[in-house]
């Protein structure tokens, strides 16, 4: 009997693509948003999604950056490090393309999200949203939370960091 692992899901919770079933990366390390994280994350920040321009750091399945587009984000931009999850975040952009049926700017990047931070563009004349949610403090994470908080500090100390969200 082979020894098939059922792929997990989660769905797209509100916006254009509501109801969107989306694959789960099957790695330890990543963990995914809870659907009630995610929606009072959006329903507190609803008039701020729209025309935004949403980053979303370890990203995995891409879960709150899609959601954010689903929403009416204008644009994404999507870090993770982990090849197998990165494999899962092409494949639920795709499926979620398809379902959009409209040209939307998306980058994705399969690299150490702290090596290209400080080189990001944020988008200027749009509220620029910066999504932290790292893996929990383990091995191969040792540091994480203080490296995403200096992160953050140097994006906040930049000249347009006025129109930043974190």
């Amino acid at each position: 009997m082979p020894n098939h692992q059922p792929v997990k899901k989660f769905k797209i919770i509100g916006g254009a693509c509501k109801g969107l079933g989306l694959n789960l990366p099957n790695v330890s390390s990543t963990r995914p948003t809870k659907a009630i994280v995610r929606e009072s994350f959006f329903n507190t920040l609803q008039a701020e999604i729209r025309g935004a321009h949403f980053i979303e750091v370890f990203s995995g399945s891409a879960s709150m950056g899609l959601e954010a587009l689903s929403r009416g984000a204008k644009s994404a931009v999507f870090f993770e490090q982990n090849k197998s999850a990165y494999k899962t975040l092409l494949e639920n952009i795709s499926l979620f393309k398809n379902r959009l049926k409209k040209e939307i700017e998306i980058q994705t990047f399969l690299d150490d999200a702290f090596k290209l931070l400080p080189a990001l563009c944020l988008k200027n004349g749009v509220l620029n949203i910066l999504y932290f949610d790292p893996p929990f403090e383990t091995s191969g994470f040792l540091g994480i939370y203080e490296k995403c908080f200096h992160a953050l500090e140097r994006l906040l100390n930049r000249s347009h960091s006025k129109n930043l969200l974190a």
